[in-house]
């Protein structure tokens, strides 16, 4: 979950143990962590109307 400054989640989906985590398991905590940063800096960016909500989605 993103709000302006914080986001939230479950432990296992925002940090990783370095020696316990194998690549897919950085993957999936880089992919998480981007995709709620590029979430966060998108809900700056308020839809008109939800008609248009697929861009902020997308």
């Amino acid at each position: 979950m993103e709000n302006w400054g914080l986001i939230t989640g479950r432990t296992s989906e925002l940090l990783l143990d370095p020696m316990k985590g194998d690549t897919i398991a950085k993957k999936s905590v880089i992919e998480t962590q981007a995709h709620e940063v590029a979430h966060m800096f998108g809900n700056m960016m308020t839809m008109e109307w939800w008609d248009y909500l697929y861009l902020n989605e997308g």
